[in-house]
């Protein structure tokens, strides 16, 4: 799973077989170790949840999805999920976890896991 942070905005990019285990089991657990220590980042399925909504502790972000999205996630065509989560200042904390698509100018076989990109019939490259 790759995580990108940018301000008050966190995206989580997951690979097939990321798909697949977080409806299997429910949740996808990630880390970035440092020399003082790591950094861990999860998904997690909530039967209880009634959207999308994010949280930080002991060094763990997590965000967590109703457990019906990510049970049919695997078999659906939906790219991803997208939430903006209200903070007690009134800013918003901005969510997206989606598909990682196959990037269009890296080689192809080194993307095994990743889903097709649907501009791979021409267009630009995002990753």
């Amino acid at each position: 799973m790759k995580i990108r942070i940018e301000e008050n905005a966190v995206r989580y990019r997951l690979r097939k077989s990321e798909v697949e285990k977080l409806s299997r089991e429910g949740a996808v657990v990630c880390h970035s170790r440092f020399p003082e220590g790591s950094l861990h980042y999860a998904l997690r399925l909530d039967p209880a949840a009634k959207g999308m909504s994010a949280s930080f502790a002991h060094g763990t972000i997590t965000i967590t999805l109703p457990e019906a999205w990510g049970l049919a996630w695997p078999a659906s065509d939906e790219v991803g999920f997208e939430a903006a989560q209200i903070l007690e200042d009134g800013t918003h904390l901005e969510l997206l976890v989606e598909k990682d698509f196959i990037c269009l100018d890296r080689d192809p076989d080194m993307q095994q896991d990743q889903y097709p990109h649907p501009k791979s019939e021409g267009g630009e490259a995002a990753c």
